[in-house]
């Protein structure tokens, strides 16, 4: 079975965790001030949750073929950890689409799943390492016939 995966990056979970234990260390330091101990102990919450649900979903996506088949099957795992099987009769469509981000347009791998469960699965390249136009490449040459990458995607 030839597999491939993609996830968030290892040493961004480990800087993440690795604030997040900091800043609990200065929110001890700060217990005399309330309004310090309380945002700086919700940052470090943040922060650890952060990297906790990071490595749960890990790995994010794949794609699995298996020997049997021509047909791919796409895993996604949410950030509790709860994996997905889809096949390809379940993908609607799979494509970039651009949002608006801190003043650019940021690519996110959008996966439009068909009725009825109707949901719309949105990656970023935090959450896939990688670009997600690299992915949604990778998934169309995999076999995945429901790729859709339009040219104004990749500008």
């Amino acid at each position: 079975m030839e597999e491939l995966e993609w996830s968030p990056r290892p040493a961004a979970l480990g800087v993440a965790a690795a604030g997040g234990i900091t800043l609990s260390a200065v929110a001890v330091v700060l217990r005399a001030e309330p309004a310090g101990l309380f945002l700086t102990g919700l940052a470090a919450l943040l922060l650890i949750g952060i990297a906790v649900a990071g490595s749960l979903a890990r790995p994010r996506l794949a794609i699995r073929k298996p020997d049997d088949s021509d047909n791919p099957l796409l895993v996604f795992r949410s950030f509790l950890g709860k994996q997905h099987t889809l096949r390809e009769s379940e993908i609607e469509r799979v494509h970039i689409v651009r949002y608006p981000r801190w003043g650019r347009r940021v690519p996110m791998l959008e996966i439009e799943l068909a009725p009825p469960s109707d949901r719309l699965i949105i990656l970023s390249r935090w959450d896939l390492g990688t670009e997600p136009l690299d992915v949604a490449h990778t998934l169309a040459r995999h076999g995945v016939r429901s790729v859709d990458i339009s040219p104004g995607a990749e500008g």
